[in-house]
């Protein structure tokens, strides 16, 4: 997994390379946004599920 969360950061930081050379500031802060707001909406749905699953290993009931 460590493998893939890097090869993802060294593709984006490419990515930001490539847009700020071109002049292209405005798509790269745009596309910052919504890769922001992306992991605002998925990262409380991980959270939620993995807490879920935590409990259920604990044995707890209240889900």
């Amino acid at each position: 997994m460590k493998y893939i969360i890097s090869i993802i950061r060294v593709l984006f930081l490419l990515l930001f390379l490539f847009l700020v050379l071109n002049g292209k500031m405005m798509l790269w802060f745009a596309l910052l946004a919504v890769s922001l707001l992306l992991a605002l909406v998925f990262g409380s749905y991980f959270i939620e599920k993995l807490g879920i699953v935590m409990m259920l290993i604990k044995g707890e009931k209240d889900y």
